[in-house]
């Protein structure tokens, strides 16, 4: 998806990456060339999984000032299903045009 609306919408800017939890190091070594994305590791000093109540899977949209405008679970929402790809890219943008 990042790699779409870049090629798209080359000026909105969209930032798509991953955080991984605090204990799920492990997992990492096992990703692949399949996981596109930027991934950085939650720590203590941030506790952000902590801070933001976050659920597994959990997709935050925040605006162009960092604040949250939505959370979308991508296991409830999954992006296999083209009406949920389609949803989530249209959220994007629109929160990239605020």
């Amino acid at each position: 998806m990042q790699n779409e609306i870049s090629s798209e919408y080359p000026d909105l800017p969209i930032k798509i990456l991953s955080i991984n939890q605090i204990g799920a190091e492990n997992g990492i070594d096992s990703f692949n060339e399949t996981h596109a994305l930027p991934m950085v590791n939650d720590n203590t000093g941030d506790d952000i999984w902590v801070q933001w109540g976050s659920q597994w899977r959990d997709f935050y949209i925040l605006n162009k000032q960092n604040e949250l405008l939505e959370v979308y679970n991508l296991t409830q929402n999954n992006l296999n299903d083209p009406l949920n790809y389609d949803e989530l890219k249209q959220k994007l943008i629109l929160a990239a045009q605020e």
